[in-house]
């Protein structure tokens, strides 16, 4: 089974959870779902964004998107979240996480 954790910043905050609280009720079960489909290694509705990252879509609530790296064989790490109208923001943002979490790695 994989293992899905949150990108954190340097001051301890998880973009994807502040993303995450903002949904309602319907849209956060969606998105569970899809972290439940991620962690089973279910790619349903995964595209590659290159350079290690990764999209899930959902069909739900304005096309809403998951972005995520692995970090190994059994970790997803989760750099944000967003909406179809802000993919072009949110993919720059998760690029920018990405970067974070891999020069901090190399620390």
């Amino acid at each position: 089974m994989t293992i899905i954790i949150e990108y954190e910043t340097t001051s301890g905050k998880s973009p994807f959870q502040k993303w995450y609280a903002k949904l309602d009720g319907t849209l956060k079960a969606n998105v569970s779902g899809a972290l439940e489909r991620l962690e089973s290694d279910d790619k349903t509705h995964v595209k590659s964004l290159g350079q290690g990252l990764w999209e899930s879509k959902l069909p739900i609530g304005g096309g809403l998107r998951i972005y995520w790296m692995k970090d190994g064989e059994q970790i997803i790490l989760l750099l944000g979240g967003g909406k179809k109208d802000t993919q072009t923001r949110d993919i720059e943002n998760a690029r920018l996480r990405q970067a974070d979490y891999l020069d901090g790695k190399e620390a």
